[in-house]
């Protein structure tokens, strides 16, 4: 780190003199920045927050920031000195890294009538900022920290749990006038008067996440104690320990962590009721869980429960070679996971099997790990103390009954009512989510609509909320319309894409009934698999009869096709050996107005028959491709797809060879 000093001059030359330092200082930093194109200094600068401290007279304070390349800090007033080693100065410079700086002040100009202010500018490339705003109190002023024996502080400690108790004596009256927001002061506030002490404490605002963190003096977060006349200001450091390594908070999706259970798939939780609840919480694939411990430093313990020979129940540790109970995430955030229950013999159905997953903090883990099973487990249960602090989970896998609940659809018609159209109750995996997430009573599916499809309810239609299938995101419910106990669904509104509505019954009192409808719009016309197609387009095997999978492409070629076509993504599918697909836009009310096709290596134009690609549908939505003629000539073909919007999209049609 290089330095440079400005020494004292007397009468008005300390101005002159001081500025001039200041603007070589900066046209160092400019003609270091234009010089190093090559190294850290070419980098944009990234400028760190403002931070605002006291520094009185005869105090030093460490000032800490981020500098992402070299750089000048340069201090705007004489008597507020940055010290770096054996160095004193006004200007410092140094490179890219975390930086700690030493602000010393001295008297020099103080009065007893007022405060002074310096600022701390940085210079990185041919940028400048203010990152420091120092405050020295004036010529006098005292205030003092002290801890409840009366011995004096250096910083003031924040506590958890409990307010931190300290005292404060000034010689001007005062109020603490700053503190992070993670740092919560007795009472709300603390005022003194003049030569008076007075007792205030400090405690943690704990929002499930801060508190995990402990804090250093020489992390620079301070608690401000300013003159009610604005002459003085005093900051101090704040230390806070964090948690009790030994304390651990779990926060379980329900009130109650026993009497869940998981499909022998280990897709559907459920729990009904159970110790201290009522009602019933369901889950797909995973369940969430908050773990709060110091630092976010855990240790998952998994058991599970057995029979001996007598029938005695016994729980002991999972041998990590046949673990099926998996908890996942970071910092806190869990999700529980459960393997697939297979059966261990040919023709004999698996075993319903029940396990628990405890939390512990590191340091509590570290005090039992070397006999963990018999400090956890007691005459065949866990421990009273582990049950209320550490348990996630009881959790039992077996074979779940599925209930479809009330059927509030009555009837389901092509749009002039000419044609009877199948529909059945949803059993699906999901049918837990769908009952308790949108609290419906009754989930009905619709494999194979018309283009308008007409459904009759078992009540009067009050609202409708319509929703993506594969997303869950809320949709427009254009194109669904109400009227007395039908609905009237009309796929060329909403395009043709999966998705379902909650209807909610009209009532003036009273709670309404809803009903869940699953409408599969891909399947208009061509009928096929249930899942959609994930992004810009959907794709069909028009042979099959079969969904076909389409990516995103992110080869070599990306940027120079959007660049030269214009077109907004680029979507990847395999050519097929024979047949033709059927392709459409995803997104809901999107149809094709046009297209171009062109060779993928050569980028020639290709000129396509009519039976080698056309509309299925008159209204554009879907345009059929025959692989053959020139798609045989052709090994990969780049088709843009023009929307009814003027959006255009790409479309690979084989494997390119890059």
């Amino acid at each position: 780190m290089k330095h440079l000093e400005l020494k004292s001059i007397a009468g008005h030359c300390k101005k002159v003199l001081y500025k001039g330092c200041l603007f070589v200082g900066f046209l160092a930093a400019c003609g270091l920045a234009s010089c190093s194109d090559d190294d850290e200094s070419a980098a944009a600068p990234v400028f760190p927050e403002l931070q605002s401290f006291s520094c009185n007279i005869g105090e030093t304070k460490e000032f800490t920031f981020e500098a992402n390349t070299n750089w000048t800090l340069e201090s705007s007033e004489l008597w507020c000195k940055l010290v770096s080693g054996e160095n004193e100065g006004f200007v410092l410079t140094g490179s890219a890294g975390t930086q700690t700086v030493t602000i010393r002040a001295t008297d020099e100009g103080a009065t007893v009538d007022a405060a002074s202010v310096a600022k701390l500018w940085l210079t990185m490339g041919m940028q400048r900022t203010v990152i420091g705003e120092v405050t020295r109190s004036a010529l006098g002023s005292e205030l003092k920290i002290y801890d409840m024996e009366g011995n004096e502080l250096e910083a003031l400690t924040v506590g958890y749990d409990d307010f931190e108790p300290f005292k404060v004596k000034a010689n001007f009256h005062f109020a603490v006038t700053g503190t992070p927001n993670w740092v919560e002061v007795e009472g709300g506030s603390l005022v003194g008067v003049s030569n008076q002490e007075v007792e205030g404490g400090l405690r943690v605002v704990q929002d499930g996440t801060v508190e995990k963190y402990p804090v250093a003096a020489t992390d620079n977060k301070m608690i401000v104690f300013s003159a009610e006349d604005g002459k003085a200001s005093f900051s101090f450091p704040l230390v806070y320990a964090g948690m009790d390594p030994m304390d651990i908070d779990v926060t379980a999706p329900s009130g109650n962590r026993y009497g869940w259970t998981v499909s022998m798939d280990g897709k559907n939780f459920a729990q009904e009721g159970g110790q201290g609840t009522s009602g019933s919480s369901t889950y797909t694939n995973r369940i969430p869980f908050t773990v709060k411990v110091l630092n976010d430093d855990y240790e998952f313990v998994y058991l599970e429960e057995w029979e001996d020979f007598s029938g005695t129940k016994n729980i002991s540790l999972i041998d990590p070679s046949m673990l099926w109970l998996h908890c996942e995430g970071e910092k806190g955030d869990i999700s529980l996971r459960v393997d697939e229950n297979e059966p261990q013999y040919t023709g004999v159905p698996a075993e319903e099997r029940t396990g628990y997953v405890l939390a512990f903090s590191r340091a509590e883990y570290e005090s039992i790990k070397d006999n963990l099973e018999a400090n956890i487990v007691e005459n065949g249960d866990i421990k009273y103390a582990y049950q209320q602090r550490n348990l996630l989970i009881q959790i039992t896998q077996k074979e779940q009954e599925t209930t479809t609940g009330e059927q509030l659809v009555n009837n389901v018609t092509s749009g002039d009512g000419s044609t009877e159209i199948n529909f059945v109750a949803y059993t699906g995996e999901k049918l837990n989510h769908y009952q308790s997430t949108y609290n419906v009573q009754s989930v009905t599916e619709i494999n194979e609509p018309a283009m308008t499809t007409l459904i009759t309810l078992a009540f009067e239609v009050g609202s409708i909320e319509a929703y993506d299938l594969s997303t869950e995101e809320p949709i427009e419910s254009g194109g669904i319309e109400p009227a007395g106990t039908y609905i009237s669904v009309d796929a060329s509104t909403l395009g043709k894409k999966d998705i379902f509505f909650v209807v909610t019954e009209w009532m003036e009192a009273g709670t309404p009934r809803k009903a869940m409808v699953i409408i599969h719009l891909s399947n208009v016309e061509e009928g096929g698999s249930e899942e959609p197609s994930e992004g810009v387009f959907s794709i069909r095997n028009a042979s099959t009869d079969s969904s076909v999978a389409c990516t995103e492409y992110a080869g070599p070629s990306l940027d120079w096709f959007k660049q030269n076509y214009g077109v907004e993504s680029i979507w990847q599918v395999e050519k097929p050996s024979t047949g033709s697909l059927n392709v459409a836009l995803s997104t809901l009310g999107k149809t094709i107005a046009s297209w171009d096709c062109y060779d993928f290596a050569t980028e020639s134009p290709i000129s396509l028959t009519q039976d080698e690609i056309m509309d299925v549908n008159s209204d554009g939505s879907v345009i059929n491709i025959w692989i053959g003629g020139a798609f045989v000539e052709h090994d990969v073909v780049f088709i843009v797809i023009t929307d009814n919007s003027g959006v255009k999209y790409g479309l690979i049609v084989g494997t390119p060879a890059e």
